[in-house]
């Protein structure tokens, strides 16, 4: 059964990662006022600086059944307009994973405040970086790489919180047909089949070949070669 995080520990630990901001390269423009104000804004007052929609991490009576990502950007908070900040609190389920994808905006300092994940980035000369983080780990991710992070406890969940060095960082995944459902079937060419978890498949993409095919033979090496192949930004999508 799925462990909840309590008011007393969440919040403490929510508190000191804010100083993880400051650490986070920034990555939007500078402006030449204070704040940003948006046109629709009639008056301006403390209510303006404030973002309560994190409080469902706090409040909630049990953990969310699938992968859950709670953003405080520009988009949710407007106030961040121009702060070069932003915040995303992450829920992983038991085996659960968040898919590969990026942030081609800024940079991503994660925070693991219960749990434990496995992380894993590729840089731009194919090389694979990963680790095994534990609660109180912290581990950056460079602007613009792929990467992914699995919950590969069985029976506990984990909760991160990540900071972004930009007021709207940007989240665009790939292959997320591929990746939803809760297995994935593999033909091969001498017919048999084998059925695989989808981190399965997201490991597998952050080890891609040297060289480059397109979506139709993407298609085809899932279902018959499976270990050749190259991700290209045309196959990534913005959520």
């Amino acid at each position: 059964m799925a462990s909840e995080i309590s008011s007393q520990k969440f919040i403490p630990l929510l508190l000191s990662s804010f100083a993880i901001v400051q650490i986070v390269l920034a990555g939007d423009p500078d402006i030449l006022t204070d704040f940003l104000v948006p046109k629709n804004q009639n008056s301006l007052d403390g209510n303006f600086f404030t973002y309560s929609g994190m409080q469902v991490v706090v409040n909630e009576t049990g953990f969310p059944a699938n992968f859950t990502v709670l953003k405080a950007s520009m988009v949710e908070f407007p106030a961040l307009d121009g702060q070069s900040v932003s915040y995303a609190v992450l829920q992983y389920p038991a085996s659960s994973v968040n898919p590969p994808h990026t942030h081609p905006r800024a940079t991503e300092l994660l925070f693991l405040i219960d749990g434990n994940l496995e992380v894993s980035f590729v840089d731009t000369t194919n090389k694979l970086f990963s680790q095994n983080l534990q609660c109180g780990d912290m581990f950056v991710f460079p602007k613009g790489l792929v990467h992914y992070q699995y919950n590969a406890d069985t029976n506990s969940p984990a909760v991160a919180i990540s900071a972004f060095g930009s007021a709207n960082a940007g989240t665009y995944r790939f292959l997320k047909p591929f990746l939803q459902p809760t297995l994935m079937t593999l033909y091969w060419p001498n017919h048999s089949k084998q059925i695989f978890p989808p981190i399965k498949l997201s490991r597998l993409v952050l080890h891609p070949s040297k060289r480059s095919y397109g979506s139709l033979y993407l298609k085809a090496g899932l279902d018959k070669r499976f270990m050749h192949f190259h991700f290209e930004l045309n196959w990534l999508y913005p959520v």
